[in-house]
């Protein structure tokens, strides 16, 4: 083999492992496959071009790789990459003793089957055991828990 399609087999190695760490999340074939296509490429060089070649190909590809995460982490592809976004929401806290069992509430989201109730002048989190419930409809505590409360329809 020339040393034109160890070139080749170097940089389509290279190519599928930037693929893998920058498009396809995990461990997959294409960078397994990258991994041998570049192991590949140096050994051939090391069986039909000798010592001094294989060992200048294996330094070139070595230095190909880190050129390429220099590159990539100094043009900020990571940042254009990754999520930045944030999450802002909390857990919203209410007396264990404000709320009780038995007590009226109105929806004011629709329950499928979690959504959002007001109990006298608090709202809280609530989980339906009736089903589908619509906004507006009048319904009753039957579980408190710390974070949400469970609740049926109103008879």
């Amino acid at each position: 083999m020339g040393i034109g399609a160890i070139i080749f087999l170097i940089v389509l190695g290279l190519l599928l492992i930037w693929l893998e760490v920058l498009v396809i999340p995990g461990t997959t074939i294409f960078g397994i496959g990258g991994i041998i296509l570049m192991g590949g490429g140096v050994f051939l060089a090391f069986d039909q071009h000798g010592t001094s070649v294989g060992v200048w190909v294996l330094l070139a590809s070595l230095g190909l790789l880190i050129l390429s995460i220099v590159f990539f982490l100094k043009s900020n592809t990571w940042k254009r990459l990754s999520l930045n976004s944030s999450m802002n929401s909390k857990v919203e806290y209410f007396k264990e003793d404000s709320i009780k069992p038995g007590d009226s509430a109105k929806t004011i989201t629709r329950l499928a089957p979690m959504g959002k109730v007001r109990v006298g002048e608090v709202d809280v989190d609530a989980e339906s055991l009736s089903g589908l419930i619509d906004p507006g409809t009048e319904v009753t505590v039957t579980e408190v828990l710390k974070y949400k409360i469970y609740v049926k329809l109103k008879k």
